[in-house]
């Protein structure tokens, strides 16, 4: 058994089954947004998820996004693709805008290089200071908004399906009288 093998069926085209038979899965973000929709982790595991993905996503580890969204995600237990689809929005597009955001707000909150000083390295990390401190209040604004809407969003589908839990004090419809 290959490591690189997809253990499951192949694509339904003829390309994707060609692909799949030499061992290689085509990414789709339909195929990702079809298997956030259909897995069975709740509304609040995913908005959890997604919301630790966006809060990491501000921080100043790149690099290390997304291996620090799995390993907190499995130590949470929320929904870790959640977290890794939040964490792709400091994509190279995005990231620009929130660095700069990030230093902005780190320097309101009193954070970055101190006036006059000559060492190159002691602005860097002043500077580096505020990014931590401004994207660490960003992103839990982010995380909480991107978290509320994707709990939001999967609370709606499950709706739909006739799976949601009841809303508290509501009578299960489904509930025999005894």
């Amino acid at each position: 058994m290959s490591i690189l093998r997809p253990q499951h069926p192949p694509l339904e085209t003829p390309q994707g089954a060609a692909l799949a038979g030499r061992g290689v899965r085509r990414f789709s973000l339909q195929r990702l947004l079809d298997f956030l929709v259909s897995e069975r982790s709740s509304p609040l595991q995913i908005g959890a998820g997604v919301a630790l993905g966006g809060f990491l996503a501000l921080t100043p580890f790149y690099g290390v996004h997304v291996w620090l969204a799995l390993v907190l995600a499995g130590l949470l237990r929320v929904n870790p693709a959640g977290a890794l689809l939040a964490t792709q929005i400091s994509n190279p597009l995005f990231a620009p805008a929130l660095i700069v955001a990030s230093v902005k707000v780190g320097g309101w909150m009193g954070f970055g290089p101190a006036a006059g000083v000559p060492n190159a390295a002691a602005k860097g990390f002043g500077y580096f200071q505020a990014w931590l401190a401004g994207g660490v209040l960003l992103g839990v604004v982010v995380g909480l908004a991107l978290g509320i809407l994707a709990g939001g969003v999967r609370l709606l589908v499950l709706r739909r399906r006739g799976a949601a839990p009841a809303r508290p004090g509501q009578a299960d419809p489904q509930a025999v009288a005894p």
